[in-house]
Formats: structure tokens, C-alpha cells, sequence
């Protein structure tokens, strides 16, 4: 594939997909998400190491063991492969949506979803948005700006070059976001949906 970046995105709402279920985790995989006391947290964070593997598989053609999972000085996750080839990563989950971005150059993602009861009136005093813009008016609204938000935390963990924010949709109640850096040809992402 290597057309980057490359945004994988998996909804686990009814069930988690067969093509990740026996993606190999490696040691460190299970020691670092072995941290998290919530069982579902460890749950989710080895599903999501699955979805980075096999991302890394499909953009590269390199195997699903050939690739260390890091985080770097910054605080930015990146893949090591055993022939020592690099590249950036960003990854997140809700309860039921997943998203992992691969580049070649610094990149970040985020993902949530509508939740009943969430906040997010007040919420939306939680992080700063370009001066003159109105308040949201709906919570998909706020979790659009939410994920660039935090795409962009993540973006900025590798680079501080101006950044460009990309938004996909991949339910009526999700939205993801993509943050490259403003110069990034391949924007829109290829999209690949694991199934």
C-alpha cells in the first residue's frame, strides 16, 4: 500500500472481526496494556494493538511480529520494524469504534461517540477553540471539534509544524478525526475499514 497516511478504521459494536481475533501481540504489548487495572481497558488496548498490527501489515506487506510498538521521548507512538524501518502512529477507541492512524511523518487520531448524559455543554470550556466561534449546538458538533483537539495533542507529541485537521464519519453517531501536517498530499487518507 504505502500510499500515507493511512487511516484503519473498525467498529465493534456487535462483534469484534474475525481478521483481528488471532493477530499475534507481542510481550511488550501485553506488559504495556497489563498497566491498566479496568479489564476492559486491557481488552480494548490489545484490540487496538491488533488493529495497529495489522495496519502495519496491510500498509507495508511486513508480518504482524515484525513490528515494536514505542513511545518516544516526546510521548508520540511510533513502529519499529526488525529491519529497522519507522513509522509514526496514533490510535484511539471508544466503546465501540476503533481507529488507527499509520505515517511516514507525524500524525495523530481520535475517535469518540454520542453517549447519553455526556456533558458536553459544559465540556466544550475544556479546551481552547479559534476565537469568534460560536458555541456548539449539538454534542456531534463538540466531538468534532473534541477529536481535533485531541488529534492534535497527539499530532504535536512528534512536530509542531502547522496541522491539518481531517474529519470522517464513520457512523451517524462517530466522528474520527486525522491530524497531518498542513503539507500532507494524500489528504483525504486512504481509508481502509478492517471487517
Amino acid at each position: 500500500m504505502n500510499n500515507f497516511p493511512v487511516l484503519f478504521l473498525m467498529n465493534v459494536e456487535s462483534e469484534i472481526p474475525i481478521s483481528v481475533q488471532g493477530i499475534y501481540v507481542s510481550d511488550a504489548d501485553i506488559e504495556y496494556c497489563s498497566k491498566y487495572k479496568n479489564e476492559q481497558r486491557q481488552t480494548q488496548s490489545i484490540l487496538v494493538r491488533k488493529l495497529v498490527r495489522e495496519g502495519l501489515f496491510q500498509a507495508t506487506g511486513l508480518g504482524h511480529d515484525c513490528w515494536e510498538i514505542k513511545i518516544g521521548d516526546n510521548g508520540g507512538r511510533y513502529a519499529q520494524s526488525s529491519d529497522g524501518k519507522i513509522l509514526q502512529l496514533s490510535f484511539s477507541h471508544s466503546s465501540a469504534h476503533y481507529a488507527v492512524a499509520i505515517h511516514s511523518d507525524a500524525v495523530g487520531v481520535d475517535v469518540e461517540e454520542i453517549k447519553i448524559g455526556r456533558p458536553w455543554e459544559k465540556m466544550q470550556t475544556y479546551f481552547e477553540r479559534p476565537a469568534g466561534l460560536p458555541p456548539y449546538k449539538t454534542q456531534l458538533e463538540f466531538l468534532k471539534g473534541w477529536t481535533a483537539y485531541e488529534a492534535g495533542l497527539k499530532y504535536r507529541s512528534a512536530s509542531n509544524d502547522p496541522v491539518l485537521f481531517h474529519h470522517v464519519y464513520p457512523s451517524d453517531t462517530a466522528v474520527v478525526c486525522l491530524a497531518v501536517r498542513e503539507r500532507t498530499k494524500n489528504v483525504p487518507a486512504t481509508i481502509v475499514i478492517v471487517k
